[in-house]
């Protein structure tokens, strides 16, 4: 059996850019040529995404950046967490890499846990690895618990995505009372 620090297989052969709404103008000549837009349910389309000149396919997802049930607000469901694993499926089929943008409005919790869902599709047992690479693409990454759970469920994966997700969050936390604020409260 190979460890995850032994495995020589990349995640991805595709590019792979994790962003915001405010971001998608940088990427316009980054030769983008696949989007997965994840946008609440009463937001446009983003035109700067209309107009990459690259662009082959893209996908739009709407809920909301929620983990459970609030108010009126669209959670992420199964059929959601389906579509974007059918579009994995898409781009796993390419003869040559993809350069796939993910977006959602801040490119924290949405994005993230929809680029976990697509590099981690086609490398089970590399749950923890993926996670690693999210917050390396994206250093402000808090993937959406709901969104991860959801495709743990799907991929068959037995609670591998939900418990790397559980130790990356714990780890960010960590650091963050160490090095943050609250690190000196503690320390005293």
């Amino acid at each position: 059996m190979t460890s995850e620090s032994e495995s020589a297989a990349p995640l991805t052969r595709h590019r792979l850019i994790i962003c915001g709404l405010d971001e998608l103008g940088d990427h316009s000549r980054a030769g983008v040529s696949h989007v997965v837009s994840i946008l609440d349910p009463e937001t446009p389309v983003p035109s700067a995404v209309i107009g990459y000149p690259d662009l082959r396919a893209h996908r739009v997802l709407r809920f909301h950046d929620v983990s459970q049930r609030i108010g009126d607000a669209r959670v992420p469901e199964a059929e959601d967490v389906a579509e974007l694993l059918s579009f994995g499926m898409e781009l796993q089929a390419l003869e040559s890499g993809a350069n796939l943008l993910i977006h959602c409005h801040a490119g924290v919790s949405r994005s993230t846990a929809a680029a976990a869902i697509l590099l981690g599709q086609h490398a089970p047992g590399r749950e923890r690895e993926v996670m690693r690479e999210i917050v390396r693409l994206r250093p402000i990454a808090w993937p959406n618990a709901r969104m991860v759970q959801l495709a743990d469920e799907a991929l068959g994966r037995n609670g591998a995505f939900t418990d790397a997700l559980r130790q990356l969050r714990s780890r960010r936390l960590d650091d963050t009372v160490s090095r943050g604020w609250l690190g000196g409260f503690f320390r005293r």
